[in-house]
């Protein structure tokens, strides 16, 4: 029995010694995060602000990674010229604001001459950390409309079950989307931050006798889809992905001789196989931010992948590795051969400070790609 236990899970694994040539097409992409400064802005000095990212970029470039997930609302903030949303504060010290330029625009003009991809990394329910935001103009969501804010675990998050919040929120989005030429949007902070979420009243009001929990996950939808219809309706071509939780649970996401409990879509209310399944998004970016294991005792990296690649519906998914993790970032070469291996489309790694030296992708990326095709995208005019 144990003999064949062995055999099983190595036939499960993927081989960490078989050697691939790179795709011509591959996306490749690194996570630049705002917040809290983790990766950029380095100071509020805006000739350091600006010479930081060109750094940033000719680094990619050299190590011919070809898409920068950029985060331009962090925390209901702006690192873009926003009519709804403040200035972030950490760009000037203050809150809203004006730090003199467009960080957006300056990212898209230099990733552009240098041939990267800008995704414009969108957080969406989650709003602020535990400190209140102080006022400003125009003013932070969780000061200009109280009533759509609940706090959890000392954070902010707008309430996805009221209907204005979603209006709201495609307003943002649709902002955005007319004022940047951008490559895509990629969605995050996109479902409940927990079963408990203290949204009693809004059900009340608006479940309509729906079970509470696919209720949440028809709120959760409703924005996908109407995200979808919005940008389409504007451009065409813009592509349109989200970052879910890496363990979306349920029978594909089982690990082999275990029994998986939980996961996004039951934990988190966040069933993003139905944002593919119904073709509201064009890839996702799960977070399988967990490494390669022969054991079967948590998430093993190889076994989510290959879920997530069979639950695509003919979508693009793009691994999201979670550099970050000492033991995730010393299987970084490995995880991309698995990833090429299992059919997927690319990687997007979790943060650029954890990959800022850029050798830790080995030989990898040793010869340029470009971002891979979409068929049933309208081209740009």
């Amino acid at each position: 029995m144990k003999r064949w236990l062995c055999l099983t899970l190595l036939v499960c694994a993927v081989p960490r010694t078989i050697a691939q040539p790179p795709p011509a097409h591959e996306l490749r992409g690194i996570f630049l995060t705002t917040t809290n400064s983790l990766d950029w802005p380095p100071s509020f000095d805006t000739q350091e602000q600006q010479a930081t990212l060109r750094t940033m970029l000719a680094d990619m470039k050299r190590a011919h990674l070809n898409a920068v997930f950029f985060q331009v609302r962090a925390r209901g903030d702006a690192y873009y010229r926003s009519r709804y949303e403040p200035w972030a504060e950490n760009l000037t010290g203050k809150l809203g604001a004006d730090p003199g330029w467009d960080p957006l625009q300056f990212l898209l003009e230099e990733a552009h001459a240098v041939g990267i991809e800008v995704h414009a990394w969108f957080n969406v329910y989650k709003i602020r950390g535990p400190v209140p935001p102080p006022a400003s103009s125009p003013q932070h969501p969780a000061r200009a409309f109280p009533q759509w804010v609940v706090q959890y675990d000392n954070e902010l998050w707008l309430d996805p079950g009221l209907p204005p919040v979603r209006r709201y929120l495609i307003d943002v989005l649709s902002d955005l989307v007319d004022n940047y030429d951008l490559d895509a949007v990629c969605f995050d902070f996109i479902r409940y931050p927990g079963k408990d979420f203290p949204d009693a009243d809004t059900y009340q009001r608006y479940g309509n006798g729906a079970p509470r929990d696919q209720w949440r996950r028809y709120n959760i939808n409703a924005f996908v889809r109407e995200a979808q219809a919005a940008v389409s309706r504007r451009k065409p071509h813009l592509k349109l992905g989200a970052a879910p939780l890496g363990n979306y649970g349920g029978p594909l996401s089982a690990q082999p001789f275990t029994r998986t409990t939980g996961g996004s879509v039951e934990d988190f209310l966040q069933d993003a196989r139905a944002w593919v399944k119904n073709r509201w998004l064009d890839y996702l970016v799960p977070q399988v931010y967990w490494t390669i294991e022969f054991e079967t005792q948590g998430p093993d990296f190889s076994h989510l992948v290959r879920s997530w690649r069979r639950a695509a519906e003919g979508r693009h998914i793009y691994v999201g590795i979670g550099a970050y993790k000492p033991e995730v970032a010393q299987q970084i070469p490995d995880q991309i051969t698995a990833s090429r291996m299992l059919g997927t489309e690319g990687q997007v790694f979790f943060r650029y400070e954890h990959v800022r030296s850029m050798r830790v992708f080995g030989d990898r990326y040793n010869s340029p790609a470009a971002t891979p095709p979409m068929p049933w995208k309208r081209q740009r005019d």
